[in-house]
């Protein structure tokens, strides 16, 4: 099994563009205002220093529940004249939260289909490593590259440093 998980990584990271370390930068950067990156607080652009100072203290205030911090920031919002922007800011990240809960919900049950297929074929002794790697490959190619990297960081972490 774990040279079949070793063999199956070394495959995957031939078979797809790596690892970006730069993507997330540029992502950022392409959104950003005037290249600040605070392009997801637009609502933000022109207010005063007071304006933004309390902003600042609101959002970095961690102590504070998320209901509490969200209030805060309303009365904030329309004390500086920005309700509907901020509103409109909330509202999209709101949308977004929710996108990305469902695309988490969507890859646990693809993994966990992956993961239980995987294990299927790494338990049949009848077949041949050559079987076996030939079945995991196939099983591998049903998956997206994003996919393929968190099998890999799942299989490097229980198989490749041992």
């Amino acid at each position: 099994m774990r040279a079949l998980a070793i063999l199956l990584c070394i495959g995957s990271v031939l078979s797809f563009p790596g690892y970006d370390s730069y993507d997330e930068y540029n992502d950022f950067q392409e959104d950003s205002n005037e290249g600040h990156g605070c392009s997801h607080l637009d609502f933000l652009k022109g207010l005063p220093k007071e304006a933004l100072s309390e902003y600042y203290k609101i959002a970095q205030d961690t102590s504070q529940s998320i209901l509490e911090m969200e209030k805060s920031l309303e009365r904030w919002a329309e004390k500086h004249g920005v309700e509907d922007k901020y509103k409109a800011h909330a509202q999209k990240h709101k949308k977004q939260f929710e996108a990305f809960k469902r695309a988490l919900t969507e890859l646990t049950k693809k993994l966990t289909t992956f993961f239980k297929a995987y294990i299927k074929i790494g338990n049949d002794k009848r077949k041949s490593y050559d079987t076996m790697f030939k079945e995991t490959q196939k099983l591998f190619e049903t998956l997206n590259n994003k996919e393929k990297g968190v099998v890999c960081h799942i299989l490097h972490g229980n198989f490749g440093s041992h």
